[in-house]
């Protein structure tokens, strides 16, 4: 008997998804997921459609807060980041508050995952609340993330560098 990864009856929760997207500004939300089933906060991920694949880039996420009270498999998802305008994805002065029993279900317990081989993240003035201290890593890049770019992002309270991964220029300032 086939064993199912997640109920049928479950639907998982992506607050904001960019699929393919170019030249894209998330800014000034306030997102508040609670329960079971909550997948990510934002994802971004190539499209393809009509055999032409997209792939995003000049991606900015600036001034959001995002708040889980449950179980988030990835609070930040990306794939295929590319750069265009000298610009791959950048998260810049969000709030990220994960109460105190959330659970983070991705295996290395991370914020940011880097899923497919990216060109650049900048992550810069990011403030996480872990009031449970289920994050493991600011980010995990199992595949190949070309630059990435980490500016005064804290963790409750203190700086917080904490990554794994496959990264061919890291810079911390």
């Amino acid at each position: 008997m086939e064993k199912k990864a997640y109920p049928s009856s479950r639907v998982l929760l992506t607050a904001i998804r960019l699929s393919g997207a170019k030249n894209a500004v998330v800014a000034n939300n306030t997102v508040r997921l609670k329960g079971k089933d909550i997948f990510s906060f934002f994802t971004s991920n190539s499209r393809t459609k009509a055999g032409q694949t997209t792939k995003p880039g000049n991606i900015l996420v600036q001034n959001n807060a995002f708040y889980a009270e449950g179980m988030v498999a990835y609070p930040i998802r990306l794939f295929n980041g590319q750069i265009i305008n000298k610009r791959g994805f950048e998260l810049t002065k969000n709030r990220f508050s994960f109460s105190e029993n959330s659970q983070i279900t991705n295996y290395y317990r991370a914020l940011v995952e880097v899923r497919l081989a990216s060109q650049k993240l900048n992550l810069r003035e990011n403030r996480i609340e872990d009031r449970g201290q289920k994050l493991g890593y600011l980010i995990s890049a199992p595949a190949p993330l070309k630059e990435l770019w980490l500016t005064k992002n804290t963790r409750n309270g203190k700086n917080w560098r904490n990554v794994r991964g496959e990264f061919l220029m890291k810079r911390v300032q």
